[in-house]
């Protein structure tokens, strides 16, 4: 078991990690609008961290179908840079997962608010830690583990209130860190183990405390 001995060696398997907090109406929201904002919401993160189809394909166009028409053109730009690893997984063309399926743990908020222009959306806020288990030939055990730390705010317009093609969900507000991660791979979008990792030589910081969704996303030392 690639996760033995890590605190993810516990934790559900793949989507049974990612489990929505009960939906009750909310500013102007219904309790079924809101259940459907939920599981749009996990429908993504399901594709960008977990589904390995994508996470090994040359193309955004899985993730895109998740989002609003009018949010697609941003995700694009954001394909081969490093702002794509805050909130989707890619996998580097040397990278291979073990056939372990990733371990993740997490939680969901929600609320209603209204922008300047009146346009009512709700807000959806993921905190969740992805920790993948990788074959490494480097490591004396043949595999090592990459965590990856998420926090992403996801809005959803209310659909009576804006056109067509802003209607779905929308990357507000992405931060992240990775432990165990080439840096180099992670300034074009890559995702492979090794490279700097944030708890190591020189840190005070407990490399287990990594694993908490309740750590601060911002870290002193990071790609």
């Amino acid at each position: 078991d690639v996760f033995a001995g890590t605190p993810a060696a516990d934790w559900p398997a793949g989507a049974a990690g990612i489990v929505l907090p009960p939906a009750r109406p909310t500013g102007g929201f219904t309790g079924a609008e809101v259940s459907a904002g939920l599981a749009r919401v996990r429908a993504a993160m399901l594709t960008a961290r977990l589904d390995r189809a994508f996470m090994t394909g040359g193309s955004p166009a899985p993730l895109l179908r998740h989002v609003a028409p009018a949010a697609r053109e941003s995700v694009r730009k954001d394909w081969s840079t490093e702002t794509i690893a805050t909130y989707a997984t890619r996998l580097a063309p040397d990278a291979r997962l073990t056939p372990d399926q990733p371990r993740t743990k997490g939680r969901f908020t929600y609320r209603a608010v209204r922008q300047a222009d009146g346009v009512r959306m709700l807000e959806v806020t993921s905190n969740f830690v992805w920790v993948y288990g990788f074959r490494d030939l480097a490591s004396r055990s043949g595999h090592s583990v990459v965590v990856l730390h998420d926090e992403i705010v996801w809005r959803l317009p209310h659909a009576g209130d804006v056109a067509r093609a802003d209607r779905g969900l929308w990357l507000h507000r992405m931060s992240s860190y990775g432990s165990g991660v080439d840096c180099d791979a992670v300034k074009l979008g890559l995702i492979r183990p090794g490279g700097l990792d944030p708890a190591g030589i020189g840190s005070p910081e407990d490399p287990d405390a990594l694993y908490d969704p309740e750590h601060p996303i911002e870290l002193p030392v990071s790609c």
